[in-house]
């Protein structure tokens, strides 16, 4: 149901099962969902003014929502626009990896082949810096976007931070509003090829089950998956969430998991690789609530 919280439209209590690619999660008491990047951040500046805590929501593919729920979320997924001029793509931060890298191939622009099959928007991409098969979303950027609630600023690449799954993004208080994407031009068949070979390596090696991706981040250079596979965890399983029987690195939902369950299969993973190898993984997916 569309309600209004001191002019701002918003959904009521909405289940965070239907926004979270796990699909767990309680209910989200309000759900802000602004039309446009100027209500995106018209939104944020009204409940920073009233003091609420809210959650900044993409689409969901590495974010666990507690059990208990969360009382604001504004999702960016109305704010998805994408522009482009020559060999430049402007993307709105709720714009999808997956359909910025069909309009390149579309352009023929080179450059997101290796990407195309993770699932998540923009904005979320480049807060972790999205990778796979060895390029990460922040060697395409040109600039980005920025909002930090009081006003607006265009970074260059090079003032955020850039690291193996991070960036600087959250700790400076920054929420993307879009992304300029600098390509290379190619050959259109030879980009769809090679992006028709990375999604079916996708296919065949991960999981089709609801995830967050990948759990863990690499360590040491070594795939999380390495480890957990290497103590026999494939197919264990908590409750209604188990390691992946395909691929060691992803927790997936059996059907009726819990974010409690995913958060207890979590923590006896690290316990069990800490005690067996000495090492703390770090985790890939964001947990709020």
């Amino acid at each position: 149901m569309e309600s209004e919280f001191f002019g701002l439209p918003y959904y009521e209590n909405v289940s965070a099962k239907k926004l979270s690619s796990f699909k767990s999660g309680g209910d989200i008491k309000r759900y802000f969902l602004p039309s446009s990047c100027d209500g995106l951040i018209k939104t944020v500046l009204a409940l920073n003014h009233l003091g609420e805590d809210y959650f900044l929501l993409g689409n969901g593919t590495n974010t666990l929502i507690a059990d208990g729920g969360i009382d604001n979320v504004i999702g960016t997924r109305n704010t998805r626009e994408i522009f482009v001029e020559n060999n430049e793509i402007t993307a709105e931060s709720g714009a999808s990896l997956k359909r910025v890298a069909e309009i390149a191939k579309e352009n023929g622009l080179a450059g997101f082949e290796n990407l195309v099959g993770i699932p998540g928007s923009i904005g979320g991409a480049i807060r972790m810096n999205a990778g796979a098969y060895g390029k990460e979303i922040a060697l395409l950027l040109k600039n980005v976007t920025v909002f930090n609630g009081v006003k607006i600023l265009t970074l260059d690449r090079y003032d955020l931070g850039f690291g193996y799954r991070k960036s600087n993004i959250e700790e400076e208080g920054f929420f993307v509003i879009s992304a300029v994407f600098s390509l290379n031009y190619g050959d259109k068949e030879k980009i769809a090829k090679t992006e028709e070979y990375f999604k079916n390596k996708r296919r065949l090696s991960q999981p089709t089950e609801a995830s967050l991706g990948s759990t863990f981040k690499r360590f040491d250079g070594v795939s999380a998956g390495y480890y957990i596979d290497a103590l026999g965890l494939k197919g264990f399983r908590f409750n209604g969430a188990k390691v992946s029987e395909k691929h060691a690195g992803f927790i997936v939902n059996c059907g009726d998991a819990t974010s409690g369950d995913y958060l207890a299969i979590t923590e006896i993973i690290e316990n069990k690789v800490r005690c067996a190898f000495n090492i703390n993984l770090e985790r890939e997916f964001v947990y709020t609530g």
